[in-house]
């Protein structure tokens, strides 16, 4: 049931609006007549409208689920200034404050509540959903859903999990850079029922593109900044060195700037960004923690000084500039020491097959003689602990989070714990605890049977570990039980590690290394999209709009470009694709498996064939004739490929060298699957076949 009132009388009445941009107004009545839907717009496009309006006019309150504390600060602050009753909770709130929300909650008093998908293990949570009208659910950010997207969050997968807590409502999903398969994914991991995609166009007609080489970063940097004193710029740099650097280079020149990273305490983080918000400095030097949820509409000038990892990322970023409509630049300098950073950072993040197993191995090892399954240490000392470069450590713990194989954990709170003597008031009480209560109560009684004392400490994770139990569900319980006055607890301290499943040691571990190798290829093949993007004599944003899948000729005539302001010495640099191509080893055993492969070419019909020859899924097959083909050791042209298939991928990666399999198999006239057509795209590359 609805109020009486349309979104075009919210959109004045709210938002002081007299028309909505785009299709917004069609994605807020997809929403409001129950569809499951996914709005594709972009940076400054005005997503945040799409969900609100729906969620005043419905009855009840929509739950939106938004990935940073900033920005769900930064929203509901909006929202109470239009007097639009909204709230959020997260654990920048003391637990006083989390509860009176909640209450706030169940009283339906708000029309909008923005929370992180990891809220959904707190119990009283769960309670108040099972208690209030949800209108619908709104997921920000949509793309940290997809281990495809480029800011992956695992805990996104969490969201589903609602739906044990209240019966199914209508899904809406928001986000600025989502490719086909990213699209895919989000719709497939929310399990959205037949849904409305919006696609609002990946065009910024008011950004443009320049790409250019220059011997010295921070001079280049100067001229900009001079030539645009009165607007807002944000410089985007590499490393936190590379911030703070940038920052004391501009300060020592005159110029108003202050530094941006993660390594910066959060209240540092939120002063910086409220003195650029509000113009009190002109210039902040920033990695890419900054920017998700800026909503500044006078930024002019955005500059890139290092590679960006993804297409995705870059032009997010850039979308920072002209949200106000006017015209704005991004520059992308680029000098040679960058020509070998994109591998760099290849080699350096993702791990080989020997690290992979002896991680597990190790683990495996740990659990076995240990018997624990809580392992303490930041990142650096378990780096050293299993002999694993720290970024390569990292990769493989993510892959696991990814796969419930473990979960690293940032705090473990440990408590000092005293079991209260069995006097006659007690003996009552226990022998009415059921549930939880009494199963937590025994495990206690365990370790202090194992301890000898009545006093210890215990990590909540490893209760956690040992009852198969979220650690909010124990925190909750302990409190319980200390009501009960059946134990005292005492805070002691706060520790980081890895908290290990149980099904760590049942894992399949060749499934493992494939998953890492394919997301490997999968950066290798974004950097050198970027790449190509830096290189290119062809339209920037033309470039970028076929990399989204909107294949356009036109041209956006003031791009570096199309401008023909090209740097030479860019066109000309020594920067390579096949600095970052997949390696290929040099064992003789390799060896001879590529020149399998590259008889087996000229024998097979099939590609099923050919895998089955192999004795290889067809992924693997596909992986591995890439690299036979990339390495030089298969020439013989594919007999599963046909002359007139090879043909029509040549012309589409000639055409459109930034494109993807799923983009090239959806223009071709083929049931091909996507790991023949890689071999195909790899043969017609290595070939530098070209249409006439």
């Amino acid at each position: 049931m609805f109020h009486s009132v349309s979104p075009k009388e919210v959109l004045l009445h709210y938002f002081n609006y007299q028309s909505f941009r785009g299709n917004q107004e069609e994605i807020i009545n997809s929403i409001l007549t129950g569809n499951d839907t996914l709005a594709i717009l972009p940076t400054g496009g005005g997503k945040s409208i799409c969900y609100q309006i729906p969620a005043i006019i419905m009855e009840g309150t929509a739950i939106v689920f938004s990935p940073l504390i900033s920005l769900m600060k930064d929203q509901v602050d909006a929202l109470i200034s239009r007097k639009i009753p909204a709230t959020y909770i997260n654990s920048s709130l003391d637990d006083y404050t989390q509860k009176q929300r909640i209450i706030s909650l169940i009283n339906n008093e708000y029309k909008l509540i923005y929370v992180a998908p990891e809220r959904l293990k707190n119990i009283q949570f769960q309670e108040a959903l099972s208690k209030i009208l949800i209108s619908f659910i709104a997921i920000d950010e949509a793309h940290c859903i997809s281990q495809w997207g480029h800011d992956f969050r695992p805990s996104y997968r969490l969201i589903n999990d609602i739906f044990k807590f209240i019966p199914q409502k209508t899904i809406a999903g928001f986000t600025a850079t989502a490719n086909s398969e990213v699209q895919n994914d989000i719709v497939k991991i929310l399990r959205m029922q037949n849904p409305k995609v919006f696609v609002n166009g990946f065009s910024r007609d008011n950004i443009s593109i320049f790409t250019e080489y220059a011997e010295n970063k921070n001079d280049r940097i100067l001229e900009l900044i001079s030539a645009n004193k009165d607007n807002s710029i944000i410089i985007y740099a590499g490393t936190r060195t590379q911030t703070e650097e940038i920052s004391n280079f501009l300060q020592k020149n005159h110029f108003q700037s202050l530094a941006y990273h993660g390594g910066m305490s959060s209240e540092q983080r939120k002063e910086v960004q409220e003195k650029f918000l509000n113009s009190e400095v002109q210039v902040i030097v920033a990695t890419n923690a900054f920017g998700m949820g800026i909503d500044k509409p006078n930024i002019r000038v955005v500059i890139h000084t290092y590679l960006p990892t993804n297409i995705e990322g870059y032009y997010q970023e850039i979308g920072r500039a002209g949200r106000d409509g006017k015209e704005s630049r991004a520059y992308f300098i680029y000098t040679k020491k960058d020509e070998y950073l994109p591998s760099y950072f290849i080699a350096s993040t993702y791990p080989n097959q020997d690290d992979i197993q002896k991680f597990f191995s190790s683990s495996i090892s740990y659990l076995n003689t240990q018997k624990k399954y809580v392992l303490n240490g930041d990142l650096i000392s378990l780096s050293n602990i299993y002999n694993i470069e720290s970024k390569k450590l990292n990769s493989i713990i993510r892959l696991c989070e990814r796969n419930n194989l473990l979960k690293y954990f940032e705090k473990d709170t440990i408590f000092q714990i005293e079991l209260m003597e069995q006097s006659k008031k007690v003996l009552q009480i226990i022998s009415n605890l059921q549930g939880i209560k009494n199963i937590l109560y025994l495990k206690l009684w365990e370790i202090r049977d194992e301890k000898q004392k009545m006093e210890f400490a215990v990590s909540l994770h490893s209760l956690s570990a040992i009852l198969d139990l979220e650690s909010t569900v124990i925190k909750n319980e302990l409190d319980a039980l200390m009501s009960f006055s059946l134990i005292q607890i005492k805070q002691i301290s706060n520790l980081t590690g890895i908290h290990f499943s149980r099904h760590l040691q049942s894992i399949n571990l060749d499934e493992i290394i494939t998953q890492s190798e394919a997301r490997k290829q999968e950066q290798i093949a974004k950097s050198n999209q970027v790449i190509e993007l830096l290189k290119t004599s062809e339209c920037k944003s033309n470039f970028i709009l076929n990399y989204f899948g909107e294949f356009s000729e036109h041209k956006c005539g003031k791009c570096s470009s199309c401008l023909n302001i090209e740097d030479d010495n860019l066109k000309t640099s020594s920067i390579q694709l096949k600095n970052i191509t997949i390696k290929t080893s040099e064992k003789p055993e390799d060896i001879a498996l590529y020149k399998k492969i590259d008889a087996l070419f000229t024998k097979t019909g099939t590609f099923l064939e050919f895998a089955q020859n192999l004795k290889l899924p067809p992924a693997d097959a596909a992986y591995i004739s890439q690299k036979a083909i990339e390495s030089g050791w298969a020439i013989n042209h594919p007999k599963f490929i046909s002359t007139e298939l090879l043909s029509s991928v040549s012309k589409i990666i000639n055409r459109h060298p930034a494109m993807r399999l799923s983009q090239i198999r959806s223009r071709i006239e083929s049931e091909i699957t996507l790991p023949e057509l890689r071999i195909a795209v790899s043969y017609a590359k290595k070939l530098g076949k070209r249409p006439n």
